[in-house]
């Protein structure tokens, strides 16, 4: 076969470990101590990554949140929104409580709901999330009705009774 291989010496944890150095590309010589350390040092990173990863994640959908606001979407697009956000965070193991995703819903509003906000955080028994959005989204056709009122405008009225049964939430 080839000439015969050197070792060299590689720090492995706190004890030294020998690494083959091979002359010929015939000649292999397999040291299970250096495997068991790549092995353990790919492990390693793929964890460390991953946690960075995730943690990177939950950042981003916790900004993502936060900066969430109506502006010009529909009041139904913009409270669908919000529990993929929830949802995503969940999945990364960072679930919001009710009280937060219901602190995301209407912290995104815009002014003109600041009273319809003000009734929601200052009653006495807590509403639920599908109460808030059930209230939101009567308090905009509401709104509507009445610019249609003022305007001559007629508008057909939603199919269902219940907006909120078309909310995925």
């Amino acid at each position: 076969m080839g000439e015969t291989s050197t070792v060299a010496s590689k720090p492995f944890t706190n004890n030294m470990i020998s690494i083959p150095l091979v002359n010929h590309i015939e000649d292999t010589i397999v040291n299970g101590e250096y495997v068991d350390y790549k092995q353990q040092d790919s492990s390693f990173y793929s964890w460390l990554l991953s946690s960075i990863n995730s943690s990177t994640k939950i950042m981003h959908l916790h900004c993502s949140l936060k900066t969430l606001r109506k502006r010009d979407l529909r009041m139904r697009e913009y409270l669908t929104q919000i529990p993929i956000i929830c949802d995503n965070l969940a999945a990364c193991g960072n679930p919001l409580t009710e009280t937060m995703h219901i602190f995301a819903i209407l912290s995104g509003l815009p002014p003109e709901y600041e009273p319809v906000v003000a009734v929601i955080t200052s009653n006495q028994q807590s509403y639920k999330i599908d109460g808030v959005c059930s209230v939101l989204l009567d308090t905009k056709a509401l709104q509507q009705d009445f610019l249609d009122g003022h305007t001559g405008n007629t508008r057909v009225k939603p199919e269902s009774p219940n907006p909120i049964n078309n909310l995925n939430i």
